[in-house]
């Protein structure tokens, strides 16, 4: 569907903006965003450990 597809452009700017230093986004589908959020946190700004 429509909102699937754009599920995942909003997942790709939340890990690259994440990786640029953002430490705040605003999102719609937080559960989802949560885990793109915290796992991009996770690998870029913790080396993944």
């Amino acid at each position: 569907t429509e909102v699937e597809r754009r599920a995942w452009g909003t997942a790709a700017t939340i890990a690259v903006s994440i990786a640029r230093g953002a430490d705040i986004v605003r999102v719609h589908d937080v559960c989802a965003m949560k885990q793109v959020a915290v796992m991009t946190d996770a690998i870029v700004r913790r080396g993944g450990n």
